[in-house]
């Protein structure tokens, strides 16, 4: 059996930048995986798809301590896009193309068409429904991990996703971009694995290629500060624009 060195990194607290109100954090842990036979590594490490092995102490389609909570926005649990045709979208987009709306508040597995820029001089358009919030621990997915005692200290939740590309541009190997939030309005980045694939939560890098019609699931690691509870995932648009935000699961229907 050898030794493989993996890279585990994300956001956590330490360096802060205050953005809207809210606390971006900063993160750098080391840990050492456990491996026989093949790395695993390939051009698609973070490839999306939900493993079978993923577990969650809160069960699929559940939105963590706070899933009862149903947000009060203008749009709560609404798939609405068009909301007012007036305002010029936040970033270029294509005619074709309606943002959903900056401040939106949706329901778990609802839709939002987002833009971001994944580098300069690219923007990238999908669509994203937050499946589910889970809950886990290191003990029960991250077997085989040699974990810290400070990393030991917070608490993992994976995050569900569907992506679908709206548009005919390629975003083959784009990473989705999703924020956790806790319930004191901190924002935490996704944990990212450079040398392995996490089976239980493999990423949210979309496969090559990803072409217009295509979709994928991804799934991202959040790790939280001890006594945090998870709170919602937000979408955050560029900077002075009101985040996209999934929170809680919609109504019985009667």
């Amino acid at each position: 059996m050898s030794r493989v060195a993996a890279t585990f990194s994300g956001r956590r607290p330490g360096t802060a930048r205050t953005r809207s109100g809210l606390v971006a954090l900063g993160l750098v842990a080391a840990l050492a995986l456990g491996a026989c036979g093949g790395s695993g590594d390939d051009d698609d490490a973070g490839s999306p798809g939900a493993s079978s092995d993923a577990t969650s102490d809160t069960g699929s389609g559940s939105a963590s301590e706070t899933a009862s909570d149903t947000e009060s926005g203008s749009e709560s649990g609404s798939e609405s896009e068009t909301g007012s045709a007036d305002p010029e979208p936040y970033l270029p987009v294509p005619a074709s193309v309606t943002l959903t709306d900056p401040g939106t508040r949706l329901y778990l597995g609802r839709k939002a068409t987002v833009a971001w820029r994944p580098r300069k001089g690219e923007v990238a358009v999908l669509q994203l429904r937050v499946m589910s919030v889970e809950r886990t621990t290191f003990a029960r997915s991250f077997r085989g991990w040699k974990i810290d005692k400070a990393t030991a200290r917070l608490t993992p939740f994976f995050v569900r996703a569907r992506a679908v590309n709206p548009l005919r541009r390629n975003l083959g190997g784009t990473d989705v971009l999703l924020w956790a939030r806790d319930d004191e309005g901190t924002l935490v980045e996704a944990q990212r694995f450079r040398e392995k694939v996490f089976e239980p939560c493999p990423g949210a890098t979309l496969p090559k290629p990803f072409r217009q019609g295509d979709s994928a699931s991804v799934c991202l690691v959040y790790l939280l500060s001890p006594g945090r509870r998870f709170d919602a995932v937000v979408f955050p648009p560029p900077d002075g624009v009101a985040p996209i935000v999934w929170k809680g699961q919609p109504p019985a229907k009667r």
